[in-house]
């Protein structure tokens, strides 16, 4: 399960369950808080880590790959990762974070380039995509979420179209990488509070997230 920083609306990611990734502010986390229990998947907002398995004597993707998956899920499953066995269903969901893209779409493809060519490991049982291509992770990340997509929900709507510069400076933010493996190894509110506040320029991002969603999206 692999979980780039991936904004509302992507597919989890995951070869194996398909669970969905951590959330990097309000969308599913406590007190506007990332979800700190979960590093795989694609949630909304979200970074983390990526994985897969042995093949599982499929033989090779029965899915026709779009782009470069079809290589980007091989090399996923070659990691060996014990959570990741289905390279279909990696095929499949790389299919539709493609469709899923719009105008974010080189960036996604620069995601795939650098996972590759990249060395992964595992990671609780998922090959680490984050760890492997943090940066153009993160740059993805801070296109997808101003990306409004047809079946967005009214909030997340308001909050792309009114809050993209906030929610976007986020991920430029030179403390969010170690913000993020704070938040994913916290286990209680308390945790995640002090990941924040011992970041202050992440806590200060987030604010201004809140702030402009409280301002534009007040119903939300």
């Amino acid at each position: 399960m692999w979980a780039p920083l991936f904004a509302a609306g992507y597919m989890a990611f995951a070869c194996g369950d398909g669970e969905s990734g951590a959330d990097t502010h309000a969308s599913g986390g406590l007190g506007g808080q990332p979800d700190a229990g979960a590093t795989g998947g694609i949630g909304a907002g979200g970074a983390g880590a990526a994985s897969s398995g042995g093949v599982g004597g499929t033989g090779g993707a029965t899915v026709t790959p779009l782009g470069k998956c079809g290589a980007f899920c091989e090399h996923i499953v070659a990691a060996g990762c014990p959570d990741d066995s289905d390279l279909d269903t990696c095929v499949l969901l790389c299919n539709l974070n493609h469709e899923a893209s719009g105008s974010c779409l080189p960036k996604y493809e620069a995601f795939e380039d650098c996972v590759i060519a990249a060395p992964l490991s595992c990671v609780s049982g998922d090959a680490d995509l984050f760890a492997a291509c943090t940066q153009s992770n993160l740059a993805l990340s801070a296109c997808l979420v101003c990306e409004v997509e047809d079946d967005d929900e009214v909030c997340d709507k308001c909050e792309k179209s009114n809050c993209c510069t906030e929610n976007a400076a986020l991920y430029g933010v030179a403390e969010y990488p170690d913000y993020l493996k704070c938040v994913q190894a916290c286990e209680d509110p308390q945790c995640l509070l002090d990941c924040e506040t011992d970041r202050p320029a992440v806590a200060a991002a987030l604010e201004a997230i809140e702030e402009c969603e409280t301002k534009h999206c007040p119903a939300c």
